[in-house]
């Protein structure tokens, strides 16, 4: 039988000359979170200092359920249409007009699908995957899906961090991005690694990396 790491165990492991690994503390280790091969990522003389992934279960509940609700009209209307251009198509004989409209109320339908049902099991999910890791030099998020996303945020001396300490979990904000809205308005989106346990230890690492820099 696999034995399992306990929480908070500093795993060495070896990597090949293109990067440098130290440490690893997995906060959230499981046997269904996806391993990743960091060295493919790295740059040569990175060093890989930490990672970890979501904790299991929904969070921000109140958001999803926000955007779930703003999601049933869409819902509502991708069915009504599609029996509508289904009508026009086979029992009307209005064919372009049919497809058409049955084109728009696929999109507006698959858009209500997403912010009803999907997103719940995206976050449910989000413990299997999605990683996150720190080294030397960036912050990483990595995404498994349909296809492997990766996002890299290099640490910067003058970021702004912030690390909140919620029910049972914890956020690690270190970097914003600043957006407009459709309508011109400014808005500001904080990216960081979402729903870890023991965020104190990667909070850490951050700003003594970002010290280092000063």
């Amino acid at each position: 039988m696999a034995a399992h790491t306990p929480v908070g165990c500093v795993l060495p492991r070896t990597y090949p000359h293109a990067i440098t690994v130290r440490a690893i503390t997995l906060t959230t280790p499981h046997p269904d979170h996806p391993m990743i091969q960091w060295q493919n990522y790295l740059q040569f003389g990175e060093t890989l200092l930490w990672e970890g992934a979501p904790l299991r279960g929904i969070r921000n509940i109140a958001r999803l359920a926000f955007l779930a609700v703003f999601g049933v009209p869409f819902l509502l209307v991708g069915i009504v249409g599609t029996l509508a251009s289904l009508h026009l198509i086979f029992w009307k004989s209005q064919i372009g007009l049919g497809l058409f409209t049955l084109a728009i109320a696929i999109l507006l339908g698959a858009l209500g699908v997403a912010l009803v049902f999907w997103q719940w099991v995206d976050a449910a999910r989000a413990h299997r995957t999605t990683r996150y890791a720190i080294t030397n030099r960036c912050a990483y998020i990595v995404r498994i899906g349909s296809k492997q996303s990766v996002d890299t945020y290099p640490i910067l001396a003058n970021a702004e961090t912030s690390l909140e300490n919620c029910n049972g979990y914890d956020n690690l904000w270190f970097h914003l991005r600043h957006e407009r809205d459709s309508e011109g308005a400014p808005t500001t989106t904080k990216i960081g690694f979402e729903g870890i346990a023991d965020g104190l230890i990667p909070y850490k690492l951050i700003r003594s990396i970002q010290a280092g820099l000063t």
